[in-house]
């Protein structure tokens, strides 16, 4: 769910940024190979960014990846500054929400019938602006665009799952399954609709094929089971899975202060362990679990004081430096606009401040 976000934003779905299939242009300006061998060349550099970022020790080579992407796509407007797809990449590389709307906007002034382009106005207007009317139009400009973009099916389902319409949601995602069958567009709609015995079932399954370490797709993975055991009161396996994201992500101290903690007193005491251990690492970027921990332990006062600076409120601050990436932690974090969808934040829902926060956060009627 969160992840579709993330992509069409950060240029991570390699094959659909290439100008055919869904990005291809309906001006059939002749391409300029030169600007062509640059901006690919800058997608497999994006490709490595994408796989090494937010993984602990990782910083160095992750941003020499995204160097290089940044300076192929620059190449590729060097040698032809109307080559809409490396302004695509550009926002995808780009360190604040302001710099990727303007690489957007650049992209549709060059070539306004590119479906990407569109799809990142539209998660730019939902995930940072929640201007929840401009977005759905961009959304829907790029499937009138491309009717068979898998990704712009998913974006809306994404969008639709949102502001509450789960059934026309699941349509979208199930439309986005069809037309990508390699991808996995269903991973999080069992998810949100808390069939937790699916979440659980599935996500066993595509634990099978991870690697130890290193890999945010396996930590999107042992995230939505941690919840997942959590919500079905199982916490010791909840506590597994919370040690087997950090783990996958490159923080090893921290899984061990889990360990820890839950030999010597249980769910409560690991979870304190953890707090007290990721005090000591103010570099650690996902801020949400903080939150996420507090509510867990019933520190509701510290969770709601938290809630209100998930992204994108905080990313102007906490994801200042472009090593991160724009909207990096999208792919295996909450953001305000699935406040009311997460189950993360269920047990929440029966205090007044969490309806306050709702309206507050604007969601359509």
């Amino acid at each position: 769910m969160q992840e579709v976000v993330a992509s069409a934003i950060a240029g991570k779905m390699k094959a659909s940024m290439i100008p055919s299939g869904s990005n291809e242009s309906r001006t059939r300006r002749p391409i300029n190979l030169k600007a062509h061998e640059a901006y690919l060349r800058g997608i497999d550099e994006s490709h490595f960014h994408a796989e090494m970022s937010n993984h602990q020790g990782m910083e160095a080579a992750t941003e020499e990846h995204r160097r290089r992407a940044v300076a192929y796509y620059e190449e590729a407007i060097r040698e032809d500054s109307k080559y809409a797809p490396a302004y695509v990449a550009l926002a995808g590389e780009s360190p604040t929400p302001e710099r990727a709307e303007t690489y957007a906007r650049n992209a549709m002034e060059a070539d306004d019938s590119l479906p990407d382009a569109h799809l990142i106005m539209g998660a730019i207007r939902l995930v940072r602006d929640r201007n929840w009317q401009d977005s759905e139009k961009e959304i829907l400009r790029a499937l009138e665009l491309n009717p068979n973009s898998a990704a712009a099916h998913n974006e809306h389902g994404f969008f639709l799952d949102a502001v509450g319409k789960l059934d026309e949601g699941l349509k979208e995602f199930q439309r986005a399954q069809e037309l990508d069958p390699a991808g996995d567009h269903l991973g999080a709609t069992s998810y949100v609709r808390r069939e937790f015995d699916q979440v659980i079932e599935s996500g066993r399954m595509d634990l099978a094929n991870c690697p130890a370490r290193f890999s945010s797709d396996c930590a999107i993975v042992h995230k939505l089971l941690m919840v997942a055991y959590a919500r079905e009161g199982k916490r010791k396996e909840s506590v597994e899975e919370f040690r087997a994201a950090l783990v996958s992500m490159g923080y090893e101290a921290l899984a061990d202060d889990l360990r820890r903690g839950y030999a010597e007193g249980g769910y409560e005491v690991a979870l304190r362990a953890w707090l007290k251990g990721v005090k000591k690492q103010p570099e650690f970027p996902f801020k949400w679990v903080e939150t996420y921990v507090y509510t867990e332990l019933h520190d509701y006062d510290q969770a709601f004081a938290q809630l209100p600076n998930l992204p994108p409120d905080w990313l102007n601050t906490a994801y200042s430096d472009a090593a991160e990436g724009f909207y990096g932690d999208v792919r295996i974090g909450p953001t305000l606009v699935t406040l009311r969808i997460d189950p993360m934040w269920d047990p929440l829902h029966s205090d007044p401040r969490f309806d306050e926060l709702v309206r507050k956060v604007g969601f359509p009627q």
